[in-house]
């Protein structure tokens, strides 16, 4: 059976400056078994805040990817974004994953 390997629970965007438009972090995910494992959905609590991009729908047993996380920091009010990213795939012990997306805003920068 296919196994989702999330290389991480939270994504750490820093500190970003409040100056700056979009800031970007990588997510890596790992098919840990033995069949091909489906990417069905990859999907932001905060779309207006967040895109993310994933370049395949499947994973073969063994295949990585990294997924590509925007943060567009205009949009963010406050100080702080801590938002959830759903990761549903056809690993059939773990279909669903949350991760957290946490990171500051330094409006002074």
């Amino acid at each position: 059976a296919p196994i989702a390997a999330v290389e991480c629970d939270a994504v750490d965007m820093g500190t970003m400056a409040g100056s700056a438009e979009r800031v970007s972090r990588t997510l890596r995910i790992t098919n840990a078994g033995r069949s091909t494992l489906p990417i069905r959905r990859i999907y932001s609590t905060a779309p207006r805040l967040v895109s993310i991009t994933c370049p395949v729908s499947q994973l073969a047993a063994g295949e990585s990817t990294e997924v590509t996380i925007d943060v567009d920091v205009t949009k963010i009010e406050g100080t702080y974004i801590n938002e959830s990213i759903t990761l549903i795939t056809g690993d059939p012990i773990h279909p669903k994953r949350t991760i957290r997306l946490v990171g500051l805003v330094d409006r002074a920068k």
